[in-house]
């Protein structure tokens, strides 16, 4: 399939994208899958074809304008292929909440899902291979998403499979630090000041999000996150506030020393 010619449908994709030095890579990566999600509307096809899951062809694909997991990488891997980049097609199992299976007990659930392993150009091989989701609307290759992490993964070279371990997340892969200022300035009045830090799959949930929502109702999602205890505090609103604690939806109350008494994690 890898090997058919790129249909002209696809070909306009590659406008503009040239690969120069390995670092190009995960831009050109990030361009590729956004442009894919542009043209082909995904669409899941579970149906066994002489008793293998295969991709659709590049044609087929161009002329339908739909594909699932297969097919998404099928294009991505001969796009970037297409650019001179080491990549291939790759079968892994997609979920949250991964338990490792040992390979040596027979099971048919090993892998359910597609994905790209991008290992450089010629001649350079990146530090850190890439594991890209084609199928994820947020184009991230700089990362690994969350449901692909620390799991064997089954890279089909060209000519053999072999079975490799996708890496934990490093801390830089997701990071979401949250600054709070309250300036106190009388006994009826705080004010509250936020400044929220994200970065990698920590930051990407939230692009574009201030255009959806609106300046205000982003503030509300931070600010919802500061409890305020007082003996005033009507029974409702006290329930309220530890409904909210146990859902872990506040992470920092300000009061008196009887907030040393709330049921928080990790109290400093």
């Amino acid at each position: 399939l890898l090997d058919k010619p790129l249909p002209r449908r696809f070909k306009r994709m590659l406008r503009g994208l040239r690969v120069t030095d390995k670092k190009d890579i995960i831009k050109i990566t990030n361009k590729l899958t956004s442009r894919i999600h542009k043209e082909i509307k995904y669409v899941g096809d579970w149906r066994k074809v002489k008793n293998y899951y295969i991709p659709k062809s590049l044609s087929e694909i161009a002329a339908t304008g739909m594909g699932d997991c297969k097919d998404f990488s099928l294009l991505l891997t001969k796009l970037l292929r297409a650019l001179g980049i080491n990549a291939y097609m790759a079968s892994v199992k997609s979920e949250k909440n991964y338990e490792e299976i040992p390979f040596f007990l027979p099971n048919t659930n090993y892998f359910n899902h597609k994905i790209v392993y991008i290992e450089g150009i010629k001649g350079l091989k990146l530090f850190r291979p890439l594991w890209v989701d084609a199928t994820s609307t947020t184009s991230y290759a700089q990362g690994i998403d969350e449901d692909l992490l620390n799991r064997p993964a089954l890279v089909f070279y060209n000519s053999h499979a072999e079975l490799k371990k996708i890496p934990k997340g490093r801390f830089t892969d997701e990071t979401y630090v949250t600054r709070y200022k309250l300036d106190f300035k009388s006994e009826n009045k705080i004010k509250k000041y936020i400044e929220a830090y994200l970065f990698g799959r920590g930051a990407y949930h939230f692009t574009g999000v201030e255009k959806i929502l609106g300046r205000k109702s982003l503030s509300k999602v931070f600010l919802n996150e500061i409890g305020f205890w007082q003996s005033k505090l009507s029974q409702k609103e006290k329930n309220n506030f530890l409904h909210k604690i146990k859902k872990k939806q506040i992470k920092i109350m300000v009061g008196a020393r009887s907030c040393l008494f709330m049921p928080l994690n990790n109290l400093g």
